[in-house]
């Protein structure tokens, strides 16, 4: 059975440790690209280097992911090459946030 790896995380998004997620509990790709999310730090950001090494992911596994994610509008790349939450993530919250 292949096994890969999910990061579990603390509140100041630094990874506490890798866990082993079986293949088969969900779409792997996506459990990655959710790891990615999960270990963001949203003020300060993260490299892309910094966000892989936390999550436990590939270095060009996460820049897929994060070019994914990016396209879509859940993070965003600043010009000092930091990944951020994105708008459409943040407003998700907003939303989440309104309803109480």
């Amino acid at each position: 059975m292949t096994k890969n790896t999910k990061s579990t995380t603390g509140a100041s998004g630094e990874a506490i440790s890798p866990r082993p997620v079986s293949a088969h509990v969900g779409v792997a790709a996506l459990e990655r690209g959710l790891a990615l999310l999960c270990v963001l730090d949203a003020r300060e950001g993260l490299s892309l280097s910094e966000a892989a090494r936390r999550a436990a992911i590939n270095k060009t596994t996460a820049f897929r992911l994060m070019r994914s994610l990016e396209r879509h509008g859940f993070v965003e790349r600043g010009e000092d090459d930091r990944y951020r939450f994105g708008a459409r993530l943040l407003g998700f919250g907003s939303r989440r946030a309104a309803r109480g």
